[in-house]
């Protein structure tokens, strides 16, 4: 990227709050560490001399308890101890001239205790002195022995004698050091002293009061604390003028406690005072003015105040400020580098600011300058109209002369106002982002295209316009807008005109089979019976057309939506051949299917619309083909990494040409249509593609004129959850022919899979054959069996015989295979199915406006063995309901007067319970949806067949407990009777079962087995199979006393294989 002066600009700005958001912070966490710093020291110097002044405070009140305890003592004092005379031992040399001194000690347990007084008070106390002596001795000991302080100095005096005691005895060492006979004498001075000032009268002390504390010159650090401690006069003896006046003192050495100063080399702080009720006891001069408690600030540095619990007691200490920063040197370094870092970087940062980002600002600007200059050149010379329009105002900001041409502005004022500007405006009003404005007249007429985007210019709120000349442009965009409209009309009319047509065809059209249907019933001759398959053959054609046409209109409007259900592939293609057999026996063709075992039992998607386009490739198959095969062929392959499913139908006809290979799959596109030598109307193909390509697949075609065609179908289909249930073929040994080798491998293939030795056919057999099975599939009718050994002929489902089954399903091979292995009857192919031989003993209601449809329905309820009323609409429907009881109703949709939704909803509002069937010729998905928004049960789609009308009647008329007089009379078939689609769902539906309940099985989950076998005993009483339930229901019990143990397992292994045997005797019927 070119390096502009913008550039420049936006990176030093952008560097700059990098900087400026990177310094902040590390100024202000610099800024906070170095006052939490301070903080943080002051606070630990607070709580240092705090623990200082605690602990002093606690050696005082130590020294005053000892004092008042034994002043205590003394006034409860009975006698005197004992004390041998000689352990008191008299010093040569005493304290002071004129006095005698003694040095006592009881035991090696006490301190030794001394004993001064002058010579004739000595000779008057002779006797208790060493009582005297021993028993301050005692009390020492015993209270210092258990206190945690260090042990002080004790003094006994008498204010009336020269007779004084201490503990320890002076010049003894002890841990407290050595008494000196001058701090002996000093104690003693300053206390007769401080009595003299106070006057107070010999023996009126009294005892137990506040403790005195003393100064002395002589003994500096040190306090004296003084107090009454009487000896009662009878414990002293007689002979002496006065009684004793005892006074106890003690020396408080201030430095013992000290806690600091044992461990550090320096002093905590600098100056300390120390007072008791205002009186300075320690310290010199008066203590600083400080009468916050804590931390206080003054000129020479922090002052620290602390108070005693009992406000007696105050301390000052002050830490100057020197001190403090001479003990802890980081912090005023660190203040002050962090001051030059600033200032340097300030003066750095100045200097590289204003030659990065001022100087370029400058150039920049006066760039900025020409190029806004000459692009108003530009833009006055282009030959586009732009101009800029204030969002506010909305006054031309600028505008080159073209645009204010156009938008009939005169001169170069910005105030201008024109009509073309005043429409401008409004047609911009609000807008949010850009856009496009395709029809604007300018002042003089013309079209234009304006181009608008809100932007800003020079801070304030623009849009910028271009405008556009489009006067030869706007006529070809109105031309092909109003032919694109005419062919969305053109469109739309179209399927609305199929789907009318299909309906108006739809219902004559149910007329017609509806009374084919029961035209069948009667007795009839060959020759009319030969020409009523002659209509009705007919009839399936229009029918199949007016499908055609009817899913055609669906696909193209979106109204066909797609299922995705769990479906078995192989079955569905089987099922597929086997229909078809028929038609292709008729030409002489031979049709089978080839499928790959490796194919996943279970698919996911649309069976029905599957079946709809193999149906389709089927018949056209076979359609074009005079002789030899058509062969549907089932598999998968790889198509860009994703699995897809491939059908292929393959047949020897007349091919299809390259030009026609192109159009093929076009709709109502026929080939050789000129020739009308097929029948059809050329949508089978296109519908195919079309459902294909909405499954997300295609279908190709690969054919030669003369050698037939292949149309290959693929699927991107996903296998399902499942099993696939067979016969179990082991250890069976299988000679399989057909009239092809393809078919023959295929069924090898399968045969293999289930178990046995399969392989093709030799004939005649070999000694080696003779025990083996001949699996003979869909054999010539002339072919001989030339087969010694045992046989299972496979037939076309049309050509069922006692002793064949149907070719072209293999699980009925299997079976056959199965029951041949165990001496049992080949089971033959079911006969298809009868008449309906059920009534159904209900009264129905029918509405129905068309003479022919109302006629024919009632028939086919007669039929059924139902008594009907019938209205010609909605109207005379409802006041036939209002006078008779009914045990169901039919109608139309579309009648005149009251149409068949307006009819249902007015039944439901007079509480009609019973079953209420639409019937309609429009088989789209909405109509439904109306029929059961109106309080219709069910629809039925034109045309209705007897069966189809019966299953609905029964089902519905049964739920709804209307089916009273039918409730004896048997249902008109069996399992075989039933229609093929709904045999087709209850094969699959129990085959999807069976394998649930395997899968539970494995699973140990007997809650799932169970549901799952009493949903399958439902449907099987539906198809009266009355061995299977009660074998089923017996698994049930077992499985709830047992669990699922292996006998429960083999057993519900045997039950699902006779479910098998009956579901492919179902499924090929």
């Amino acid at each position: 990227m070119k390096d502009t002066p913008f550039g420049r600009i936006t990176r030093s700005v952008r560097w700059l709050r990098f900087a400026l958001l990177g310094i902040l912070p590390v100024l202000l966490f610099l800024g906070l560490g170095l006052y939490w710093g301070m903080h943080r020291l002051l606070t630990e110097q607070q709580q240092k001399l705090a623990v200082d002044f605690g602990v002093m405070t606690g050696y005082v009140h130590q020294h005053e308890a000892f004092l008042t305890t034994f002043s205590q003592q003394n006034a409860r004092l009975a006698s005197l101890p004992d004390w041998p005379q000689e352990t008191l031992r008299e010093m040569p040399q005493p304290a002071r001239p004129g006095e005698r001194q003694w040095l006592g000690q009881e035991a090696g347990v006490h301190l030794p205790f001394s004993l001064v007084c002058a010579q004739a008070d000595c000779d008057a106390a002779q006797a208790a002195l060493p009582e005297v002596g021993q028993h301050l001795s005692n009390a020492y000991t015993t209270f210092w022995s258990r206190s945690p302080f260090p042990p002080g100095e004790v003094f006994l005096l008498d204010r009336n004698s020269s007779l004084a005691a201490s503990v320890p005895g002076i010049g003894v060492e002890s841990g407290l050091g050595r008494l000196e006979p001058a701090q002996f004498a000093a104690v003693i001075d300053t206390v007769r002293a401080h009595l003299a000032e106070r006057g107070t009268p010999a023996g009126q002390q009294p005892v137990g009061r506040n403790v005195r504390w003393l100064r002395s010159p002589d003994l500096p650090e040190r306090l004296i604390g003084v107090l009454p401690a009487p000896i009662p006069p009878r414990l002293w003896g007689t002979g002496r003028e006065q009684p004793p006046d005892f006074y106890a003192a003690t020396l408080l050495t201030l430095s013992r406690v000290g806690v600091f100063e044992w461990h550090l080399s320096e002093a905590i702080y600098d100056d300390f005072w120390l007072t008791r009720q205002g009186v300075v006891l320690d310290g010199g001069g008066t203590p600083p003015p400080a009468e916050d408690l804590g931390l206080n600030y003054t000129r020479r540095g922090w002052v620290f105040h602390f108070h005693d619990a009992n406000g007696q007691w105050d301390a000052y200490y002050r830490v100057g400020y020197l001190s403090l920063f001479r003990d802890n040197l980081w912090l005023p370094l660190g203040a002050g580098l962090l001051l030059l870092a600033g200032i340097a970087g300030a003066l750095g940062f100045g200097r590289w600011y204003d030659r990065r980002v001022v100087a370029p600002a400058l150039a920049a600007q006066r760039d900025i300058l020409d190029n806004e200059a000459f692009n108003r050149t530009i833009i006055d010379a282009t030959p586009v109209a732009l101009c800029v329009l204030d969002r506010a105002s909305g006054e031309v900001v600028f505008g080159n002369g073209l645009a204010r041409q156009w938008l009939g502005l005169a001169g170069d004022s910005s105030s201008a106002v024109s009509g073309a500007l005043s429409r401008l405006r409004e047609r911009l009003a609000g807008v949010e982002g850009a856009g496009l404005l395709e029809e604007f007249a300018a002042a003089d007429g013309r079209p234009l295209h304006v181009a608008y985007s809100p932007t800003r210019y020079r801070m304030r709120e623009v849009i910028l316009c271009a405008f556009t000349d489009i006067s030869a442009h706007a006529e070809i965009e109105r031309t092909l807008a109003r032919a694109k409209r005419e062919a969305d009309r053109a469109s739309a009319a179209k399927s609305t005109f199929l789907a009318t047509m299909s309906h108006e065809i739809r219902t004559p059209l149910y007329g017609v089979l509806g009374t084919l249907e029961l035209l069948a019933l009667t007795p009839l001759n060959e020759e009319q019976r030969r020409q009523l398959q002659t209509v009705q053959s007919s009839s399936a054609v229009l029918l199949q057309l007016i499908s055609d046409i009817l899913d055609t209109t669906r696909i193209e409007t979106g109204q066909l939506a797609l299922d995705a259900v769990a479906f078995h592939p192989r079955h569905l293609v089987e099922d597929a051949v086997a229909g078809y057999a028929a038609m292709a026996r008729q030409k002489g063709l031979d049709l089978f299917a080839c499928i790959d075992p490796d194919l996943p039992a279970w698919l996911r998607g649309d069976p029905a619309r599957l079946r709809q386009i193999l149906d389709n490739l089927i018949s056209n198959a076979i359609k074009f083909t005079e002789h030899g095969r058509v062969v549907v062929r089932l598999g998968s392959e790889t198509r860009d990494g994703i699995a897809h499913v491939v059908l292929d139908v393959e047949d020897t006809g007349v091919g299809i040409a390259p030009e026609d290979q192109a159009r093929l799959f076009e709709p109502f596109y026929q080939v050789d249509a000129a020739s009308h030598t097929f029948r059809g109307a050329g949508l089978g193909l296109s519908i195919c593609m079309q459902l294909a390509r909405l499954m997300r697949g295609d279908i190709a075609v690969d054919s030669v004129p003369g050698r037939g065609s292949r149309f290959r179908l693929s699927l991107p289909l996903t296998a399902d959850a499942g099993t696939d249930t067979h016969a179990d073929l082991s250890d069976a040994v299988l000679r399989v022919r057909t009239p092809h080798p393809e078919l023959t491998a295929d069924l090898c293939r399968w045969f293999e899979r289930w178990g046995a030795r399969a392989a093709p056919a030799v004939v005649p057999a070999t000694p080696a054959d003779a025990d083996a099975i001949l699996v003979d599939v869909l054999p010539p009718p002339d072919t001989p069996p030339a087969w010694p050994g045992p046989r299972v002929l496979g037939a076309d489902a049309g050509d069922a015989t006692p002793t064949a089954v149907d070719g072209h399903h293999r699980d009925a091979l299997a079976q056959a295979i199965l029951a041949l292995r165990r001496g049992e009857p080949v089971a033959p192919a079911p006969l298809r199915a009868g008449p309906i031989a059920g009534r159904l003993g209900l009264r129905v209601l029918v509405a129905e406006d068309n003479p022919i449809n109302r006629a024919t329905l009632a028939h086919q309820l007669e039929q059924l063995g139902c008594t009907v009323a019938t209205a010609e609409d909605g109207v005379e429907a409802l006041a036939l309901w209002r006078g008779e009881r009914f045990d169901a109703v039919l109608t139309d949709v579309n009648m005149p007067r009251l149409n068949g939704y307006e009819l249902a909803a007015t039944l439901r509002r007079e509480d009609a319970d019973v079953p209420i069937i639409g019937v309609t010729a429009n088989a789209m998905r909405e109509e439904e949806q109306r029929c059961r928004e109106a309080g219709m049960n069910a629809w039925l789609v034109k045309p209705i067949g007897l069966r189809g009308l019966w299953e609905l009647l029964r089902a519905h008329a049964a739920s709804a407990g209307d089916a009273g007089d039918a409730g004896d009379v048997a249902p008109p078939d069996a399992a075989e009777e039933l229609p093929a689609q709904y045999r087709r769902l209850f094969v699959d539906t129990m085959r999807a079962d069976a394998a649930a309940v395997a899968i539970a099985l494995q699973g140990q989950d007997p809650a799932t087995a169970i549901t799952t076998l009493h949903r399958m005993r439902g449907a099987l009483a539906m198809m009266q199979m009355d061995e299977l339930i009660a074998r089923f229901e017996r698994l049930e019990d077992r499985i709830r006393a047992e669990g699922i143990a292996a006998e429960v397992v083999d057993e519900t292994g045997a039950a699902m294989r006779a479910l098998e045997v009956e579901l492919v005797r179902l499924d090929h019927s």
